[in-house]
């Protein structure tokens, strides 16, 4: 995947949003249509690190988009110093995302629509869902980062704390105990994300190949808008707007984001569920085998389940009006693409 071309969506800010499509590998019926996942990775992560769960979509029909938050990957960063984690507010990677969604993705989008998300892109599906439904069919979302882990902080002083940094000038300065990343310093042995060496290394092997991929540590602002937007979303009245079969799974040995009342969060979802993979780590996309294939297992089960709910897909919204005016730019799909439409 590396070598190969992805695209670039301008926002009206004049930033710049890396994105990129994979077709279905799978032989379909001729005119039956094709779901579509849009995968939705979490925070400091790029496509590149999705090489195997793409291509595993690929093989089981799906076509799959995909694209980096900005801030992170080989999208426009926020800060002078690409290692910072830093955003100004939620508001800006929902955004992103509906620009991507209505000029970009949803055009070529002729059967089921689901999310695939993977922690801080978890949260983010689900603000998503709850403020513009009639869009996607369904979520499957793993390691939602539905709550903060704030280290050896209450959620309520670590609230103060990085408000107080914000007035400070502080927004966009590493919290304590963060840094620019450094692969000599992150070591398999220890690690919070996958028990999985192979794929921590070739993670890592990646970065160290393209600096560029890499992000460290967050920001006091970073941090303050994440508050924020969970703050929005975790109640009972926002997350009963979600209308679409919602799975989520948990890490049983979570180390990144904090699971305290994640089972309470997800039970006020109305048509939602959820696992719990004792023993696995925070990155449930790249873990060991045996996770792996309880992963793909209970993935094929959810899709099977929202197949048969959906029979008919629902009619959807292509263009908001807001973003009438936004430079388009098309990207570059095979001459058999499915309902590939021929832009001027």
């Amino acid at each position: 995947m590396a070598r190969e071309h992805f695209e670039y969506m301008l926002t009206p800010d004049g930033g710049r949003i890396r994105y990129r499509f994979w077709p279905s590998t799978c032989a379909v019926a001729p005119k039956a249509p094709v779901k579509t996942v849009l995968l939705m990775q979490g925070r400091a992560s790029f496509m590149e690190k999705f090489s195997k769960i793409i291509e595993t979509l690929q093989g089981k029909g799906y076509h799959v988009w995909s694209f980096d938050w900005r801030g992170q990957g080989l999208s426009s960063r926020m800060t002078k110093n690409r290692h910072k984690g830093h955003i100004d507010s939620y508001e800006t990677y929902l955004q992103d995302l509906r620009q991507l969604l209505h000029l970009i993705i949803l055009p070529h989008v002729h059967g089921p629509f689901y999310i695939l998300g993977q922690s801080m892109g978890s949260h983010l599906a689900m603000r998503f869902l709850a403020e513009s439904p009639g869009i996607f069919d369904g979520a499957f979302l793993t390691a939602p980062m539905l709550e903060l882990n704030t280290g050896g902080y209450t959620p309520s002083l670590a609230q103060k704390i990085v408000n107080a940094g914000c007035k400070l000038g502080l927004g966009t300065s590493f919290v304590p105990g963060h840094g620019s990343y450094n692969p000599a310093k992150e070591p398999f042995e220890g690690n919070l994300l996958t028990h999985d060496r192979k794929s921590f290394l070739t993670h890592r092997e990646l970065q160290k190949k393209n600096p560029d991929l890499s992000v460290g540590g967050v920001t006091f602002g970073w941090v303050k808008a994440t508050l924020a937007s969970m703050e929005t979303l975790n109640h009972p009245e926002v997350l009963a707007r979600i209308e679409v079969p919602v799975f989520a799974i948990l890490a049983g040995d979570e180390g990144v984001v904090d699971n305290t009342n994640a089972q309470t969060i997800l039970s006020w979802l109305p048509e939602g569920g959820f696992k719990i993979y004792e023993g696995a780590r925070h990155q449930l996309l790249s873990e060991s085998v045996c996770y792996m294939r309880r992963f793909w297992e209970d993935f094929d089960a959810f899709m099977e389940r929202c197949s048969k709910k959906n029979a008919l897909p629902k009619g959807r919204l292509v263009e908001s009006p807001q973003l009438a005016r936004v430079q388009r730019i098309y990207p570059t799909l095979p001459n058999d693409f499915q309902g590939r439409q021929t832009h001027p």
